[in-house]
């Protein structure tokens, strides 16, 4: 039976004829691949303005180097070198939780003028990708 069936129909009766949805896990993961397909088709990691929210500098010998110090100023763990990998990384913390410790802000709240530029770029479904409230940044 299982040979003659299509994916959907199998599913379908495997689940007891009842169709499962997808995960909200699974619909941010899918967004985010969304959002990084979007930000490479358009080079954002290579514009200008990206290079100067993270204070890049073109090395003499090629490649980017990020003037700015301190882990916690990245996302990626190569961040400091590689603009495409801190780009792709911060659009994934846009998505996490909001942080357990009270002390801590959301990256979104962290690094609001990311956020703002790449919500204008990208052009955030705020169903998708919800924007945080940040308390320091409210009149």
């Amino acid at each position: 039976m299982l040979g003659t069936c299509t994916r959907l129909l199998c599913l379908a009766i495997l689940t007891g004829g009842g169709f499962v949805s997808a995960s909200p896990a699974a619909a941010s993961d899918s967004y985010l691949a969304h959002l990084i397909t979007d930000a490479r088709a358009l080079e954002l990691s290579g514009q200008r303005q990206w290079h100067l929210l993270l204070h890049y500098r073109k090395g003499l010998l090629g490649g980017y180097k990020s003037q700015a110090d301190g882990r916690e100023f990245f996302f990626a763990e190569d961040g400091k070198r590689n603009p495409e990998a801190e780009l792709e990384a911060t659009l994934k913390a846009f998505f996490q939780p909001e942080p357990a410790d009270s002390t801590r802000q959301h990256p979104q709240c962290q690094f609001p003028a990311r956020y703002d530029w790449l919500r204008t770029q990208l052009q955030f479904d705020p169903t998708q990708l919800r924007a945080h409230p940040c308390g320091r940044f409210s009149p």
